[in-house]
């Protein structure tokens, strides 16, 4: 058995063994296997076969590293939920096959330069070859210059939930091939305009619930071929708009969890590859503007693949907003939706969605809790002369003929109150009733009949409307018919 090998197996084996041909053996694989024998005898989580590509030394109660090596194969190690405080100087001495490593769960408050290099002052001796480190669910304070210095080949870089305040200019130094950052859950309040600006190739950032912060207009310029960016969580009162201008290349973008009240100045314009935009938990948000999605240079609406407006403050939505029938995937679930005739578009919509993204009606009450797809659209007429009242919760335009004249004295005029909706009375009589707009405008519709109480009686028999609101989808036709309610969701 060549000596290399002879003495690699011993020290996955955990056994002292004699390699004879010792002195015949390269200084640094002498080093390699006394740091990684010393490592599995202390640790006892190496594996067993020679041809492992993986360690999990996780839970094992370690507190600090010191030249540890990880010979080949093995290409991914995790140390997870140990007591490690600190990467000092000489923690890695070599990894040559290293491309994955997960720090996370520990309590490493402090990155020490030249933590991978056993102190040799030479960064390519160690994880030359590391792609992805995980450094989350730590107490990191700060990073530096020297924090990743000669990570050079680092593709993906986990720093989220620790305890980082400030992004500066130096903070990511030496991180030339870096294509995604997570710095989520970090106490951030201030990034500088170069934070990013060591960071050519990063595609994706994702900064979600940082504390307060504050991003300067320039903050994303220097990484322009980002394609996906999380910014849910921070507190954020208005879109950023001015930082996202230079993302032309944005295709999926998380605005989710922030305090927004309304969304009317900022147009997706400016990002013109953006496909997902997601906008889920905005509790204070009251109006989503069409302007917001109109492409004013090709006059027509921003053509999204997905829009995720899941529990948010919005009651209504226009059907101007989008192209509709292009959008592959939509959520419109958990939100408090009118379901008025301003809303009746949604109704094939909704049809088309997964069960758990479908829109369902929390007003008016006699539609509560309905899913919005199976309501569908009715006309119902009433014959004048036996409308006493009715509630309107559902209709943007009631249409009133042949009322009037002498036979309908202002005083007889009928009560209906437009509860819900951009409500209209439109009467052909200039005697009789008035036009009213916005929610809960009264208007006045003119009718007679020979007997209130009869006509009180049939009103509240056939259509449940007195005092209550229509409830059914029970159609009535007659030559009298001069109400009409078009268009609008019964129950």
């Amino acid at each position: 058995m060549a000596a290399w090998l002879q003495g690699y197996v011993c020290g996955l084996l955990l056994a002292s063994c004699h390699v004879s041909a010792a002195p015949t053996m390269g200084l640094e694989k002498q080093e390699l296997l006394g740091g990684y024998r010393a490592f599995c005898s202390k640790y006892r989580c190496c594996p067993q076969e020679t041809d492992h590509e993986s360690m999990d030394c996780s839970a094992r109660n370690a507190s600090e590293l010191q030249e540890v090596s990880i010979p080949a194969p093995i290409t991914s190690l995790s140390l997870r939920h140990n007591r490690i405080t600190q990467l000092q100087p000489g923690s890695f001495a070599v990894a040559p096959t290293l491309s994955r490593l997960d720090l996370s769960f520990n309590k490493i408050d402090f990155i020490s330069q030249g933590w991978w290099t056993s102190g040799s002052g030479n960064p390519d001796k160690a994880t030359s070859g590391l792609k992805s480190l995980s450094l989350a669910n730590n107490a990191v304070q700060s990073v530096n210059s020297s924090s990743f210095e000669g990570l050079s080949t680092l593709l993906a870089l986990d720093l989220s939930y620790n305890r980082i305040r400030v992004l500066r200019g130096e903070s990511f130094v030496g991180l030339t091939n870096l294509e995604e950052l997570v710095v989520d859950h970090n106490p951030i309040y201030f990034v500088r305009g170069d934070a990013f600006a060591t960071l050519p190739q990063l595609r994706e950032l994702q900064m979600n619930f940082l504390d307060r912060l504050v991003l300067p207009p320039n903050a994303f310029g220097f990484v322009p071929a980002i394609t996906t960016l999380g910014m849910a969580g921070n507190k954020l009162e208005d879109v950023p708009e001015q930082c996202l201008r230079s993302l032309k290349s944005l295709r999926s973008l998380d605005l989710s969890r922030n305090p927004f009240k309304v969304i009317t100045d900022w147009n997706l314009q400016d990002l013109p590859n953006l496909s997902t935009l997601r906008l889920n938990d905005l509790h204070k948000l009251s109006k989503l503007e069409p302007e917001v999605f109109y492409d004013a240079e090709n006059n027509r609406s921003v053509q999204l693949s997905g829009l995720y407006l899941r529990h948010t403050g919005l009651r209504s939505l226009s059907p101007k907003l989008l192209d509709w029938n292009q959008i592959v995937d939509v959520d419109l679930s958990e939100n408090a939706w009118r379901c008025d005739c301003r809303l009746s578009w949604m109704a094939s919509l909704a049809q088309r969605l997964p069960a758990e993204h479908r829109p369902r009606c929390a007003a008016p009450f006699n539609v509560e809790g309905r899913a919005v797809g199976d309501l569908r659209p009715v006309r119902v007429h009433v014959w004048r002369h036996r409308l006493i009242r009715a509630r309107l919760f559902n209709c943007h335009a009631v249409h009133s003929d042949r009322v009037g004249g002498s036979r309908c004295p202002r005083n007889g005029h009928l009560q209906a109150r437009l509860a819900e909706g951009r409500a209209s009375l439109q009467n052909r009589s200039r005697n009789c009733g008035h036009r009213g707009r916005g929610s809960g405008a009264l208007a006045y519709i003119c009718g007679i009949s020979p007997s209130v109480e009869r006509s009180r009686t049939f009103v509240k028999q056939h259509y449940n409307v007195l005092r209550h609101g229509l409830r059914k989808t029970h159609e009535t036709t007659a030559s009298q018919a001069s109400c009409t309610f078009s268009e609008c969701f019964l129950a």
